[in-house]
């Protein structure tokens, strides 16, 4: 090979090395190997990069003092649960990974805002007592317990006002198996709390707790007595017949039951 053509291939190759160690030299200054300039890091390759904090989100400043409307929640509550129904039924029917997953999602968020409510609907009843149903509806045992004391003698109070004014009237059959059963029910009741009771039967048979009864004169027809026994409180002066109850109740029932009369009766006046 001719000696010229060698010194040009030499000087070529010359400046070709000279120029890859200058972009070398300018890469490592611009970006240095982390592996030497970072702190030890061991599995590095696999280290999990910490999240970007989310920004909160901002309302729009046109819409801040715009207040939300019940219709719009509405609509909102009704978008959600068309669309947790929606994608219940697409993991169901085509159960795939990607349905399941999307459902399952939807579903852990709903409960999420659930949870928000619940949490905000105690924070309410213990600032707001007045609105709290358990005060007056306790669901602890020893206080319902003492709740039902308290409103027995409550009912008590109240029932001791119809005295002076009603009646009851009792509808009976003496084949009747439940009237048998609850004569002494009504018995005590009229005992203790000193209330007339008038026993009129509506097949000429008597029970054992009312052996005077009376023989019924077309007023169980005329009420529209279908089932006995049956109790009725009558206001003799005004005429008015209230159905108390039809079948067989407790004398707690029909404590209950006089005391509502009362209250209402009480409201009219």
């Amino acid at each position: 090979m001719d000696k010229s053509l060698k010194e040009s291939n030499y000087i070529v190759l010359y400046i070709l090395a000279v120029l890859a160690l200058v972009l070398v030299s300018h890469n490592l200054q611009a970006e240095p190997f982390p592996f030497y300039d970072n702190r030890a890091q061991g599995w590095h390759w696999y280290e999990t990069k910490p999240s970007e904090p989310i920004a909160p989100h901002k309302k729009d400043d046109a819409n801040q003092d715009v207040p939300i409307t019940p219709q719009q929640a509405q609509f909102e509550l009704e978008q959600l649960q068309l669309e947790l129904e929606g994608a219940k039924a697409l993991a169901v029917m085509y159960p795939t990974y990607e349905h399941v997953s999307d459902y399952i999602e939807l579903h852990n968020a709903v409960i999420q805002r659930a949870s928000l409510f619940s949490s905000a609907w105690q924070q309410v009843i213990w600032q707001t007592p007045e609105l709290d149903f358990s005060i007056d509806n306790p669901t602890d045992n020893s206080a319902r317990h003492m709740h039902y004391d308290v409103k027995k003698v409550s009912d008590e109070k109240m029932v001791e006002l119809l005295n002076s004014e009603y009646g009851l009237f009792f509808f009976f059959k003496e084949s009747c198996q439940y009237c048998h059963a609850f004569a002494p029910v009504l018995k005590s009741f009229e005992n203790k709390h000193s209330i007339s009771v008038m026993a009129i039967s509506l097949d000429g048979g008597t029970l054992p707790e009312y052996p005077d009864s009376t023989m019924d004169n077309g007023m169980a027809a005329e009420l529209g007595i279908e089932v006995v026994p049956a109790v009725y409180a009558v206001h003799p002066k005004r005429g008015h017949v209230i159905p108390i109850a039809h079948g067989f109740v407790s004398e707690a029932e029909l404590l209950r039951r006089m005391s509502t009369l009362a209250q209402k009766q009480g409201e009219l006046q």
